[in-house]
């Protein structure tokens, strides 16, 4: 399992009864990727928005990397945790 999904399940530990299957989800999509395939996203009403979003979500970190500077990181964690 990487970094970034260790820190996902510590900081949401409800998670852990998804975990197998969220690292499934994550494992598909990375083999996809990088065998040159696709991941499609569609949807009706609603989940037509949902799915736009989340396929934005996953694509800005492709065109750009748009590190937080470090005081607006701590900022943001601090009204995480305060909300966990």
């Amino acid at each position: 399992m990487n970094a970034k999904l260790a820190e996902l399940f510590e900081r949401y530990p409800a998670l852990r009864d998804i975990e197998e299957d969220i690292v499934k989800a994550e494992n598909m999509m990375l083999d996809t990727y990088y065998k040159g395939g696709k991941i499609l996203a569609c949807g009706n009403g609603g989940s037509c928005s949902d799915a736009n979003h989340i396929v934005g979500e996953l694509m800005k970190g492709f065109y750009l990397r748009r590190p937080l500077p470090e005081p607006l990181r701590e900022r943001v964690r601090s009204l995480t945790d305060d909300l966990l």
